[in-house]
């Protein structure tokens, strides 16, 4: 009778360990599911950085070529006074 208590103990602890063992690894897979969509978030944040930086430069570079015009127009308008004037 004793042993039967004894493997019925032995058999309820063993359980007790595989559902926590079990329970460790359902922690851990949904850590790391959050970790991955953590990555995942940081990922597209840095995405979104960079096609920010691009879209910066882009617009800098528009500036520059406006300026570059502009000045050129100025200069030939300079130059059409000049000539419209002698």
């Amino acid at each position: 009778m004793i042993k039967k208590y004894k493997s019925v103990l032995e058999n309820d602890e063993t359980s007790e360990a595989e559902e926590r063992t079990l329970a460790i690894e359902e922690r851990k897979l949904v850590i790391r599911e959050q970790m991955a969509k953590v990555c995942f978030k940081i990922a597209n944040i840095e995405n979104e950085q960079e096609a920010r930086k691009e879209r910066t430069l882009a617009i800098e570079e528009r500036k520059l070529v406006i300026r570059e015009q502009t000045a050129k127009v100025r200069k030939e308008q300079e130059a059409r006074i000049v000539v419209y004037k002698l």
